[in-house]
């Protein structure tokens, strides 16, 4: 007799894996507070699909699935809040990379900003010489 594969609810899949980024988030520290579910923190970002709440300048959607297209993923994009945040949306799929969906110019705002701190790092860096 064969053995039946477990079959895994996606939606506690999906809260398992909101509960894991914001977890890995927390220890990284990037941000100047504690992020949390949106499920616990905001049932306004939530319903607005953003996963994670107190990640300043950024909307996160999470996806915990193994069929998604690029087309979907550009689709849920567009359907997050069009504030000043960056939305980004972030998927799993099961013995493969992570990866992170943006908008090109979100991107390249990123960029600059990283180059800008780093420029202010090397001048401060000088004067401490």
């Amino acid at each position: 007799m064969e053995k039946k594969k477990k079959k895994i609810n996606a939606r506690i899949k999906g809260h398992s894996y909101e509960r894991r980024i914001m977890n890995e988030l927390n220890e990284l520290k990037v941000f100047n507070n504690t992020i949390y579910t949106s499920r616990f923190a905001s049932k306004m970002l939530d319903d607005a699909k953003v996963d994670l709440y107190g990640t300043d300048g950024y909307n996160l959607q999470l996806k915990a699935v193994e069929t998604m297209t690029m087309n979907k993923m550009i689709e849920i994009i567009g359907e997050m809040p069009n504030d000043s945040n960056k939305n980004i949306v972030m998927r799993k799929i099961n013995n493969k990379p992570e990866v992170v969906v943006m908008l090109k110019n979100d991107f390249y705002d990123m960029l600059v900003e990283i180059k800008r701190l780093n420029d202010t790092i090397v001048v401060l860096n000088k004067g401490v010489a």
